[in-house]
């Protein structure tokens, strides 16, 4: 199987690492430079007030006044991300990383090691540890498995069987798809909101 590690709002929880009580306050990372002035990732009481990851700055102050915005910090991100998949090869995975926040590694070389599927998953996000709020999803294809991370809970894991794969995938939103946002916005227009509408 395929395992996908995904870490919403990454970026935000590097540069918050070791200063965990700020968590519990609305902060969000502000706009990077040719952003267009949009915001990116969000705690979870920024959330609440209402601001998104990619909202207009203007539009976020608006919706929670006592908005904080915190500079992102990208060499601690780096350095974060590179301790985070350390730890992941300490424990025997070969982790493949896809961007800070996301990785793909193959479960079957060390399912013989921890004896079994649920096991590995399990170790995974132990040593990934409980501040980075890891979500886990294995499948048998990249995607779903990318797509069972996504709708996973917050430090637990996923695993869609391989038979199962089509009746998972078809009522999950087509956002979970790669694809621009300009082709995205035309299925909408037709009306395609789920990836089974799609197929």
């Amino acid at each position: 199987m395929i395992a996908c590690l995904l870490i919403p709002g990454f970026e935000l929880r590097a540069v918050l690492a070791g200063r965990e009580e700020f968590l519990n306050r609305p902060l969000a990372l502000e706009p990077l430079p040719g952003s267009d002035n949009v915001i990116g990732p969000v705690t979870a009481k920024a959330a609440e007030a209402g601001v998104r990851l990619g909202m207009r700055l203007g539009e976020a102050l608006s919706v929670c006044p006592r908005l904080c915005l915190l500079e992102p910090d990208p060499a601690r991100i780096e350095a974060e991300w590179e301790h985070l998949l350390r730890r992941l090869e300490d424990v025997g995975i070969a982790v493949e990383p896809e961007e800070p926040g996301c990785l793909y590694f193959e479960t079957r070389h060390v399912e013989r090691l921890y004896r079994g599927l649920e096991q590995v998953l399990e170790r995974a996000i132990i040593a990934v540890g409980p501040f980075w709020e890891p979500r886990l999803g294995a499948a048998a294809r990249r995607f779903a498995a990318l797509a069972a991370a996504g709708v996973a809970r917050s430090g637990q894991a996923l695993i869609v069987p391989e038979c199962e794969t089509e009746e998972f995938l078809a009522p999950l939103p087509i956002e979970l798809l790669p694809m621009p946002a300009p082709e995205r916005e035309r299925l909408h227009e037709l009306g395609v909101r789920t990836i089974g509408q799609l197929t």
